[in-house]
């Protein structure tokens, strides 16, 4: 009788978490992803946005004022990101190098990035490349992120992408983003 009435005490209160109040490590150079991701939207006085983008077989190039409004769109996928939630060794395999770590979705997993590489300099992250993949009846798509940092700041980033719906052509886009010194151009 007792452990009947101490299991029931104990379902009720596991099931009174919330899922912000249930902690799992998570990989520590994840962790450090995500406070990076988290400062590319920290403005940068005295630069400029030089950016070309192409979609499909139009392109275009400017250059622009520094503005965090358009870094956050071009990388809402990124900001909006947990990538310590989303990795977990249960559904990523990790390789590590002498300075650069690779994340694979293990094949079961079907959410979540294809692939994360994150390159480590002195002082931090200098690169970050990511991958996602989606397909199902309707469509594919697949979107690659290239960010390179330097003295932990953002100093460029590509953005790269295409889809397919069932019955449409392809389409493809590509956003490449240099930050220069306004004295540099």
């Amino acid at each position: 009788m007792n452990k009947v009435i101490a299991f029931s005490l104990l379902g009720v209160l596991c099931s009174c978490l919330s899922p912000d109040e249930i902690t799992v490590s998570a990989d520590a150079d994840v962790e450090e992803l995500d406070q990076q991701l988290k400062s590319l939207t920290i403005e940068q006085t005295g630069y400029q946005l030089k950016k070309k983008v192409r979609l499909d077989e139009e392109e275009e190039q400017l250059t622009l004022e520094f503005d965090t409004s358009l870094i956050k769109k071009d990388l809402k996928t990124l900001i909006e990101s947990s990538f310590s939630r989303m990795i977990r060794s249960t559904n990523y395999s990790k390789e590590v190098s002498e300075k650069e770590l690779l994340y694979e979705r293990k094949s079961k997993e079907k959410k979540g990035p294809v692939i994360v590489r994150i390159a480590k300099g002195a002082g931090g992250i200098i690169f970050f490349e990511v991958k996602f993949e989606d397909e199902n009846y309707l469509y594919q798509s697949s979107q690659s992120f290239q960010l390179s940092f330097e003295q932990g700041l953002l100093n460029s980033y590509k953005v790269e992408g295409n889809r397919k719906l069932i019955g449409l052509d392809p389409s493809s886009y590509l956003i490449e983003v240099k930050i220069i010194k306004e004295s540099n151009l």
